[in-house]
């Protein structure tokens, strides 16, 4: 159980899912698709049973889809990943979110034209949902 391996198989299972912002890689950087790849990664996991369900809602579709999770991606975030996520039984064991350099999408320098400039940055995201 000390090795790293071992270690890290057990905390995979306990991985809703994961994020690594990359000042050099712009798609890691959008806030879009950090909401769809949190989103579809936490379906996957299988760790939540009903989730996929609570995402049925044709208006949480439609925030899910490009353009309009950029256009307002904190009213994503929030129906597409907290409020789903709030409304879920506990479970067992702790689960996880691993969001990890949200720092590298914070030096835009002014006049800079990235994906993050409509809609923020992650780490405003996250911010703003602290609670």
């Amino acid at each position: 159980p000390s090795s790293p391996a071992s270690l890290q198989r057990g905390l995979h299972r306990q991985a809703l899912a994961f994020h690594f912002c990359k000042a050099q890689d712009s798609d890691t950087l959008c806030v879009g698709g950090f909401i769809r790849g949190l989103v579809a990664q936490i379906c996957r996991s299988g760790l939540l049973q009903g989730y996929e369900d609570k995402l049925r809602d044709p208006a949480v579709q439609s925030l899910l889809q490009p353009g309009e999770c950029e256009r307002n991606p904190a009213e994503a975030f929030k129906r597409c990943v907290l409020l789903p996520l709030l409304g879920m039984k506990p479970p067992q064991q702790s689960l996880y979110l691993l969001v990890d350099s949200v720092d590298e999408g914070c030096n835009i320098t002014e006049g800079e034209q990235t994906s993050t400039s409509l809609s923020g940055t992650v780490a405003e995201l996250l911010a703003g949902h602290h609670e």
